[in-house]
């Protein structure tokens, strides 16, 4: 039996998890690739002036061509982020900065992911050029308008 100490108190590992879009175990597998990297080399890929950021490089750049070629895309499709609010704010944004020329809104559930919602109306306070925000109650829709 696992038992996760986490502030004191016992997670019970009898329950069922049900929140994997939050979090995951990690695999075996990733781990024992992943272990160098949070002991022995763990530069800062961005730093090309020493050995430690040249090998950290090296392996973001591997990693994201087996991902390019594990999922048919090219290698410069594929950004790593630190997590999922990271990713969401950098997806939308992007996605705001390519089309906001070509359409005047944005459709996006009412009961999307917080981060998504908090990104969509961070960019509405800065007036990126959206008129109102509108919540369906039939639809359960957030309609931008921009």
């Amino acid at each position: 039996m696992i038992v996760f100490i986490t502030f004191g108190y016992q997670v019970n590992t009898n329950n069922i998890y049900l929140d994997y879009a939050a979090s995951t175990p990690v695999s075996e597998k990733v781990l024992e690739k992943m272990l160098p990297f949070f002991t022995n080399h763990f530069g800062n890929s961005s730093s090309a002036t020493h050995q430690h950021g040249w090998y950290a490089n090296g392996a973001i750049k591997r990693a994201r061509k087996q991902v390019a070629k594990a999922i048919n895309c090219e290698e410069s499709e594929i950004i790593f982020t630190s997590g999922a609010t990271e990713g969401i704010n950098q997806a939308i944004r992007a996605i705001y900065q390519l089309y906001h020329k070509k359409g005047n809104h944005i459709v996006v559930s009412k009961t999307e992911h917080k981060a998504v919602l908090d990104t969509v109306r961070d960019l509405k306070k800065k007036k990126v050029n959206w008129r109102k925000i509108f919540f369906s109650p039939i639809l359960f829709h957030l309609y931008i308008p921009f």
